[in-house]
């Protein structure tokens, strides 16, 4: 995806874990501020839980009794660690934002409890009711793929994150109703200039490079790696930058799978 202005702003570090709230200067309505956790863009269990149940991990972030719960949203989400979802979903009947967190998980995100069930809870990526098909091409040898939902008439052409890897398939939200468009696109790294820089995006061609060392900023759905520059100024510091720093440009968000 191209970048689209998106740039994200570290607002706060929660406690004893790898969450953190970032401001999105960009956002699609409802969607201006995030915590960020470990595999919220890159494990399908992560992103069901970033797509499903956003506002409850926003509010957990802030909360000094969801706080303590935060360390096993990151094993959940970015190990696979089963116990720990668990321990997540067992939470409902914990008032507040900890019980708010812990049903959406067991309501929504199923698979990351039991792996044999489905982490879209028969529903559309959006919350929304999922209704037509998906009729998807392939765009390169890369297995870069592009996806359109329409009510009728679908195709059996998959296009998911595992075919671009490292890479990330970002959805419009809206989608999969008719009318919205999802793809999924390799991560890479390039030279920028001639003073060693780098710059890191999803785009058309991989380069074969999958990180660059900093500093490095992240701005939406790439980042810039640069030896004359010490700050980010608005924009995140990550180092190195890899697929898993940035995320989908402005109106879209990650998903595991475009194909239906």
């Amino acid at each position: 995806m191209k970048t689209r202005g998106t740039r994200y702003v570290v607002l706060l570090a929660a406690a004893l874990s790898g969450c953190i709230f970032v401001q999105n200067d960009d956002p699609p309505a409802g969607t201006a501020t995030s915590c960020r956790f470990n595999g919220d863009r890159t494990s399908a269990c992560g992103m069901c839980i970033a797509n499903h149940c956003q506002n409850s991990v926003n509010a957990c972030c802030v909360d000094p009794i969801c706080e303590g719960f935060l360390g096993s949203l990151d094993s959940c989400s970015g190990s696979a660690d089963t116990s720990a979802c668990s321990e997540l979903a067992s939470t409902t009947g914990i008032l507040g934002v900890t019980s708010a967190l812990g049903s959406c998980i067991q309501s929504r995100c199923s698979g990351c409890v039991n792996p044999a069930d489905s982490f879209d809870g028969g529903n559309g990526r959006d919350g929304s009711s999922s209704s037509g098909t998906t009729t998807c091409d392939t765009l390169s040898s890369a297995g870069e793929c592009l996806c359109s939902s329409v009510a009728s008439g679908g195709n059996a052409v998959p296009c998911k994150v595992g075919m671009v890897a490292p890479g990330l398939c970002c959805a419009d939200f809206g989608y999969p109703r008719p009318g919205f468009t999802c793809s999924c696109q390799t991560f890479s790294c390039a030279p920028s200039g001639s003073n060693g820089d780098w710059t890191c995006s999803l785009g058309s061609m991989s380069t074969g490079t999958t990180s660059a060392s900093g500093p490095c900023c992240v701005t939406g759905s790439s980042c810039y790696c640069s030896s004359s520059s010490s700050t980010c100024g608005s924009n995140a510091p990550v180092d190195p930058c890899t697929v898993a720093s940035i995320g989908c440009g402005g109106g879209q968000h990650a998903v595991p799978s475009c194909s239906l």
